[in-house]
């Protein structure tokens, strides 16, 4: 039997939680798994809980929540024997909807959990902290810094955030250096360096990306007009929005 902990982030997303016990009980297969549950209460509780996790013996960790939480949870479990499973009950949900495992349902989500298929997926690193979907810079990591201290969660918060600073961002400049060793300086308005290809809501500048390809995606948007750059924006994300 293996052990399930299911850290939940009561504030992330935009729905409410408090019948995640219940259904937790009602639909894991308890012959398969034993299981416990706890909350975050403050930034960055679930690292600290992940990590007395691994010393509790738990084979899987559940990150109930967004891709704050699967982040924090995840980047813990990195180079050890415990899996990461996820119950999206965030906003955009970019690695669940990746990995596939994405269910608006959480009945659903159980089942992916019960079913227990394990993978392995590449992992990047930005100022010595770990990402998996992506790594930003410029006018998108405005957004999300911004986003955090937001009340409304959901997509519009984020369209509302990124026309704004779309229009105020100023272009800076870049070293960028490549695997074989070159390197370039280029003057960007956005700099993404990406493992999933996914923002979340479906939406992604590099839809093709593989998780499991040992392989990163760079995309460089160059300096130009501030109203043509929306409008690159939002096609670009349109286009590349999963049919």
């Amino acid at each position: 039997m293996k052990r399930i902990l299911f850290i939940i982030n009561p504030i992330s997303g935009v729905e409410g939680k408090q019948n995640l016990p219940n259904l937790i009980a009602t639909y894991l297969n308890q012959d398969l798994f034993s299981y416990e549950i706890t909350y975050t209460q403050y930034r960055h509780h679930a690292k600290e809980i992940t990590r007395a996790a691994i010393q509790r013996g738990f084979d899987v960790v559940v990150a109930v929540g967004g891709d704050g939480s699967v982040n924090e949870i995840a980047s813990e479990l990195v180079d050890t024997d415990l899996a990461l499973g996820i119950i999206s009950l965030g906003s955009g949900n970019g690695l669940a909807r990746k990995l596939g495992v994405f269910s608006p349902r959480v009945p659903e989500a159980i089942d992916v959990l019960n079913a227990f298929c394990v993978r392995k997926i590449d992992v990047g690193v930005a100022n010595e902290r770990y990402f998996f979907s992506n790594a930003g810079m410029g006018v998108e990591a405005d957004v999300v810094a911004d986003y955090a201290h937001v009340k409304r969660r959901g997509l519009l918060s984020y369209a509302q955030l990124g026309y704004s600073h779309t229009f105020e961002h100023q272009a800076k400049e870049y070293q960028i250096t490549l695997p074989d060793g070159s390197s370039f300086v280029r003057t960007c308005f956005m700099v993404n360096v990406s493992n999933a290809g996914q923002y979340g809501y479906g939406i992604g500048l590099t839809p093709e990306s593989d998780l499991s390809d040992g392989l990163l995606e760079l995309t460089i948007v160059r300096d130009f007009q501030p109203r043509l750059a929306a409008i690159w924006l939002a096609i670009v994300t349109a286009l590349n929005r999963p049919k």
